[in-house]
């Protein structure tokens, strides 16, 4: 991280976790605390849920992100993907109040994104990256944009100069690997190992593993992968769709039923075009 995500207290997401490798967990959990408390920001909010999750929080840990913000955004969070228009609307009039929080904004990117409107969405992440040059997270939601409008060179760089400023970060590592799926095996353990040592308890740091292991045709690897990311977060749909897929592919047909099963049972939406793109493909 080039400069603190907090100038009022010089705290970095990156100096909390060089607590935690100092086994110093207690005195990292209130930096973290402390520094979420006065700016919520998806990095610290993330280390922050890890912490929780060390120390047997749970309750703590579930609704820390959601209490962090004012009602009306709660709700537009909420209605994001549902009802992107009317979210995008609602977190538009949020940001012209005084003493918005920045990260609103994002929001406001994904939204527009998620309403089809890619240009605008653009704009906003361009506006967020340039006002706040040293946070990760607007590099890589300006990737996602970048990448939805098929201008991949640059999504590469956002993705990058996110891993740059937050090394290890799950979602810029995940989106890297997915969008060069011929990078060097070696550079790819070695983006993965740091992720991994960053951040254990992140399920999508475990999908995108995962992934890489299928590349490598590692099937039996995978499996054990698919199966520690969904002991983290059993609630997403897509891992037990992957992890079906691979029971497939091993042969395993009763576990490769029962994992989309469940994959239906979290999210029938999701499982329901996974397996319209499978047969479309010829393997369904």
């Amino acid at each position: 991280i080039a400069a603190p995500l907090h100038a009022e207290d010089g705290l970095t997401a990156l100096e909390v976790q060089r607590m935690v490798f100092n086994d110093d967990i207690d005195g990292a959990l209130l930096a973290a605390q402390t520094a979420f408390a006065k700016a919520p920001s998806a990095p610290m909010g993330r280390l922050l849920q890890d912490l929780l999750a060390k120390t047997g929080k749970e309750k703590e840990r579930g609704s820390i992100i959601l209490e962090s913000h004012p009602e009306p955004l709660r709700q537009g969070l909420a209605a994001r993907i549902r009802a992107p228009k009317q979210a995008a609307s609602a977190l538009a009039a949020l940001l012209k109040k005084e003493g918005a929080p920045p990260c609103f904004r994002l929001d406001l990117a994904l939204a527009r994104l998620a309403a089809g409107k890619p240009s605008a969405a653009r704009a906003e992440a361009e506006s967020y990256t340039e006002a706040l040059p040293q946070v990760a997270e607007g590099h890589l939601v300006l990737g996602r944009v970048l990448r939805a409008q098929k201008k991949l060179k640059n999504a590469r760089q956002a993705f990058e100069e996110a891993l740059a400023l937050e090394p290890g970060h799950p979602e810029a590592t995940s989106a890297l690997l997915e969008l060069d799926e011929d990078m060097d095996a070696a550079l790819a353990e070695q983006m993965l190992a740091t992720a991994l040592r960053l951040y254990p308890n992140n399920a999508s740091v475990r999908f995108a593993h995962s992934e890489h292991q299928i590349r490598l045709g590692e099937l039996e690897e995978a499996t054990k992968t698919l199966l520690a990311a969904l002991e983290l977060r059993s609630d997403l749909a897509l891992v037990h769709t992957r992890l079906s897929e691979v029971w497939r592919l091993r042969r395993e047909y009763k576990k490769s039923g029962e994992a989309a099963a469940q994959a239906l049972k979290v999210d029938s939406i999701t499982m329901a075009l996974r397996v319209r793109a499978l047969r479309s493909s010829g393997f369904a």
